[in-house]
């Protein structure tokens, strides 16, 4: 199966091939920035291997995770759609390679191709509802729920990225403090391994449930 079949099961041959065609490949090192905030968009990106993350400077001047994106995974699209400036900094948590498509040639082939138009706008959907849920968990859920909720999701982006305690702290909406003591409860309660930074998930259904309880 092809890279691009890979992204978008559903388009035509025809598309595949353009896609082939008119996308550039990228290497990037750890800690290179795709793209900056205030940028104008000029495409989107598709990841081949690696991890970017999505950050975003708040108004206290705190840097927050506000997204990762893995394998087979696309980013950029939302400013493009928008025609407004990237809101968020793409930076590679490790040596990425990445597919940029330039905006001409994604409207290009949206136009021509509707199961292609059909796909981003359903990602972008469900994009949006990842972050309504989210938000309503930030605001209602107990942080150990949080953070289990958050290991399930980063480990399922990339089982073996070796999260920083800061990072899981960025995206589950806590203190990097509370992240160590809870995750050392949970290894002791034997729901995680910790080896250095490397997580590893051993009792999945139990950590679950903790991400799905109303209760610390």
């Amino acid at each position: 199966m092809t890279f691009w079949k890979q992204v978008w099961p559903e388009i035509s041959n025809q598309s595949l091939q353009d896609l082939e065609i008119k996308s550039t490949r990228i290497e990037i090192s750890r800690g290179s920035h795709l793209y900056e905030a205030g940028q104008n968009p000029e495409g989107i990106f598709a990841i081949e291997t690696g991890l970017i993350g999505l950050t975003a400077i708040c108004a206290n001047g705190n840097e927050v995770l506000l997204r990762l994106f893995g394998p087979n995974q696309y980013f950029g699209h939302r400013s493009i759609m928008a025609e407004e400036p990237y809101h968020a900094t793409a930076t590679a948590m490790e040596i990425c390679k990445v597919r940029k498509l330039r905006k001409d040639h994604l409207f290009t082939l949206m136009q021509n191709d509707f199961a292609l138009c059909r796909s981003v706008l359903k990602t972008l959907a469900r994009e949006l509802k990842h972050q309504e849920d989210r938000l309503c968990t930030l605001a209602e859920k107990p942080v150990a729920s949080r953070i289990a909720e958050g290991l399930i999701y980063l480990t399922s982006i990339v089982e073996d990225h070796k999260f920083t305690r800061m990072q899981i702290a960025e995206y589950c909406g806590t203190t990097e403090p509370t992240v160590i003591r809870t995750l050392a409860r949970f290894e002791k309660e034997s729901l995680i391994s910790q080896i250095g930074r490397k997580i590893k998930i051993i009792d999945r259904e139990t950590l679950l449930k903790v991400a799905l309880s109303e209760r610390d």
